[in-house]
C-alpha cells in the first residue's frame, strides 16, 4: 500500500504567508550558518533539509490518496483533492487512472470542497464511487454546488459518478480490500474508516473528540470519552500499522473547545500507544496555527510520549501536503 498526504489541514484551506515565509528564512538562515558560501553548498543544504523545513506543512484540506492492489482509494475531498486530480492529468492520457474510489467521512466544507475541481470530475471516461454511511450524501454534494453557492452543478460533472450508502459499523469488501467504518464524535456526525489489505491495515480517524459530551449532545453522537471506558473505538484502531489521527489543539485549548468535535497531539499518541500502532502521523492541524507553531506542537509531543511511554515502539509523523509513505 502507498498512501500520499494531499491535505493536511483543518476547517479551511491556509497557504502560507510571506511574513511565516520571511520568518522560516531567518530560521533556515540562521541553521544554515557558514554552509552558504557559495551555490553549489546552497543547493547542497536546501535538498538535506525536510520538507517541511524548507517548505511547508501545507494549506490544503483533508485528502489522502491510498494505493493499494491497482486500486485508488481517497480519504475525504478536501482541497488536497484539486493537486491530486492535477497530478493525475499530468500523466499522458493512456497512463492515467480512470476508477476512483472515495470514502467520505463527513460533509464539512473541509472535506468536500475539492470535489468541483476534480478534473477526473469532469472526465466522461472517469468512474468515481463515493462511499459514506451518510444516507443523504448525494443531496448534500447537490446542495455545495447549488448555484447560489457554486457556479458549475453537481450534475454538470461528466464523469460517471456513484454515490454508495454503507451500512454504518459494517464491514465493505473492495475486491480483497476490507474497508470498516466507525462512529466517531463530531457534530453534524463523522465516521472512521480502516482499510486492510494482507494483513495491513491503515485507519484515518480525522474530525473526532475523545472527550465526554454534554447530555446534549450524547443523542447525535457517540461519546468515546477513554476516561470512561469506551472502547469501541480503540477495538477499531487496534494493531494499525499506521493510523491518521486528529490532532487539532493543544492541550492548553481543548477544554474551551472540548464540543468542537477534535482531539489534542497527547491525545492521539496516548490512543496511539494503547492500541500499538506502529505508526502515528498526526493529522487535521489547526489553521490558526502556522508552520513553526505545529512543528513546535509535534516536537513537544514526541518528548511528551517517549517520556510517557518510554518502550513504545510507535513512530510518530508530522503530516505535511506531498508525503509518502509505504507500507
Amino acid at each position: 500500500m502507498k498512501i500520499k498526504f494531499w491535505g493536511v489541514r483543518g476547517s479551511i484551506p491556509t497557504p502560507i504567508t510571506t511574513d511565516q515565509l520571511k520568518e522560516k528564512l531567518i530560521l533556515l538562515a540562521k541553521k544554515s550558518s557558514n554552509q552558504l558560501c557559495d551555490l553549489d553548498s546552497f543547493i547542497k543544504f536546501i535538498h538535506e533539509l525536510h520538507p517541511v523545513e524548507f517548505g511547508s506543512i501545507g494549506g490544503n484540506t483533508s485528502c489522502v490518496e491510498i494505493q493499494v492492489n491497482n486500486k485508488v482509494i481517497i480519504l475525504d475531498m478536501g482541497s488536497g483533492l484539486k493537486n491530486l486530480g492535477d497530478s493525475i492529468f499530468s500523466q499522458p492520457i493512456e497512463k492515467r487512472q480512470k476508477e476512483f474510489h472515495i470514502f467520505l467521512s463527513h460533509t464539512h466544507w473541509d472535506h468536500i470542497s475539492g470535489l468541483p475541481f476534480f478534473k477526473p470530475a469532469n472526465d466522461s471516461d472517469t468512474q468515481i464511487f463515493i462511499y459514506s454511511p451518510l444516507p443523504d450524501l448525494e443531496e448534500r454534494l447537490i446542495q455545495q454546488q447549488n448555484d447560489k453557492f457554486f457556479p458549475i452543478s453537481f450534475h454538470s460533472l461528466k464523469a460517471n459518478i456513484n454515490i454508495i450508502t454503507l451500512e454504518k459499523n459494517k464491514p465493505f469488501d473492495l475486491d480483497d480490500i476490507k474497508i470498516n467504518n466507525i462512529t466517531l464524535n463530531h457534530p453534524g456526525g463523522c465516521f472512521g474508516y480502516k482499510i486492510s489489505h494482507n494483513k495491513k491495515s491503515i485507519s484515518y480517524v480525522t474530525d473526532t473528540s475523545f472527550h465526554e459530551l454534554s447530555n446534549s449532545q450524547k443523542d447525535d453522537v457517540i461519546d468515546t470519552d477513554l476516561d470512561k471506558g469506551n472502547t469501541h473505538i480503540l477495538d477499531f484502531l487496534k494493531n494499525s500499522n499506521i493510523m491518521i489521527i486528529d490532532a487539532m489543539y493543544g492541550t492548553d485549548e481543548i477544554e474551551l473547545k472540548k464540543h468542537y468535535g477534535h482531539s489534542t497531539a497527547q491525545m492521539a499518541v496516548d490512543i496511539g500507544n494503547i492500541v500499538k500502532a506502529d505508526t502515528i502521523v498526526l493529522f487535521h492541524h489547526d489553521p490558526d496555527k502556522n508552520d513553526i507553531e505545529i512543528t513546535k506542537m509535534y516536537s513537544d509531543t514526541k518528548k511528551y510520549f517517549y517520556e510517557k511511554h518510554p518502550d513504545s515502539r510507535s513512530d510518530i509523523l508530522l503530516g505535511y501536503d506531498d508525503m509518502l509513505l509505504e507500507l
